[in-house]
């Protein structure tokens, strides 16, 4: 689900951070029926992390809440095997990665009124599996 469907032969440049003291703008589309989970930190989202954030969402909410998204793992990581010496060119594919900004959001779920406190405390759970620090905003 969380994977580009094309990337045909390229290998991605790792890239800098990116400057720390600007921070990204505060959400204006503000919807009073929607909670997000926002990061705190510069870091890297992998597929199986956000896997984990929907299956622990799904799993919880059934038909009562909207999952959506606002990250995508666009970013391949390469990796060298264990056993290789140093040189010998640039490694094998190993997994994608979303790059993640402060401040920038990482799912949006829309609910009815009733049920805001249920998702609250399963956003609590989610943030456990994050390697990165986030808040919830309601």
């Amino acid at each position: 689900m969380f994977v580009p469907k094309t990337s045909k032969f390229q290998k991605y440049q790792k890239g800098s951070w990116p400057n720390k003291i600007k921070a990204r703008k505060k959400l204006k589309n503000y919807n009073y029926r929607c909670i997000f989970l926002i990061s705190n930190d510069y870091g890297k989202l992998t597929t199986k992390q956000l896997m984990a954030i929907r299956a622990v969402i799904k799993k919880r909410t059934k038909k009562k809440a909207i999952l959506q998204f606002s990250l995508f793992p666009n970013l391949k990581v390469t990796k060298k095997p264990l056993e290789i010496r140093m040189g010998k060119g640039k490694g094998m594919f190993s997994h994608w990665v979303a790059v993640v900004k402060k401040g920038t959001n990482i799912c949006k779920i829309y609910t009815k009124k009733k049920f805001k406190i249920k998702i609250v405390r399963m956003l609590k759970r989610v943030q456990i599996r994050l390697p990165i620090k986030t808040k919830i905003k309601l």
